[in-house]
């Protein structure tokens, strides 16, 4: 087993793609889940908006690198090689799907943006079910940890109160004693 067996293999497992049919418009679109590289291209391109906006680029962004599909079209790769009047020409497959989803309808894009998630967490329960490594052994004890140093730091504050106290009554009676004299 290589490398590229390895990858193959979490593609095979974790990459498991997502149909949305919209059946009244003939509407068949592919969605896979990310890879780090797409994540990474998402949050570029996302970096120059904010509040709205950038709730809006991100969902786009996300839908632009998830589909490897729409009908019959492939659109795997990082490539688009025509346009919108089927004009022969090459440009990035991010670029031309964020311009290109701009102008769906929002609900259609809610839609597969909801599919995406949907997939998303599909695929992360589905590798926290199947992973397991050893847990950081004090980890379960580390609230038992806390609460006997909470009582510690607790009883030195308590007893630190009780001798600025019991000062105070002394020299209080002292007072007393040297007035009563």
């Amino acid at each position: 087993m290589n490398l590229n067996d390895v990858l193959k293999s979490i593609r095979k497992e974790y990459m498991v793609r997502k149909v949305v049919d919209f059946k009244d418009v003939a509407l068949k679109i592919e969605l896979e889940p990310l890879t780090s590289a797409d994540e990474l291209k998402i949050m570029e391109y996302c970096k120059d908006y904010d509040g709205g906006q950038y709730m809006e680029a991100l969902k786009i962004a996300s839908i632009s690198c998830s589909i490897k599909k729409m009908n019959d079209i492939d659109l795997n790769g990082d490539s688009v090689d025509y346009d919108d009047k089927g004009i022969k020409k090459s440009k990035s497959k991010f670029l031309y799907m964020t311009e290109y989803l701009r102008e769906w309808p929002s609900v259609i894009l809610e839609t597969l943006f909801e599919a995406f998630s949907d997939m998303v967490r599909e695929a992360e329960f589905k590798t926290a079910k199947n992973a397991s490594f050893e847990r950081f052994a004090m980890a379960d004890k580390l609230p038992e940890i806390a609460e006997k140093k909470f009582k510690e730091v607790e009883e030195k504050e308590v007893l630190n109160e009780t001798e600025k106290l019991n000062k105070a009554v002394e020299n209080e009676l002292s007072e007393a004693n040297a007035n009563l004299l």
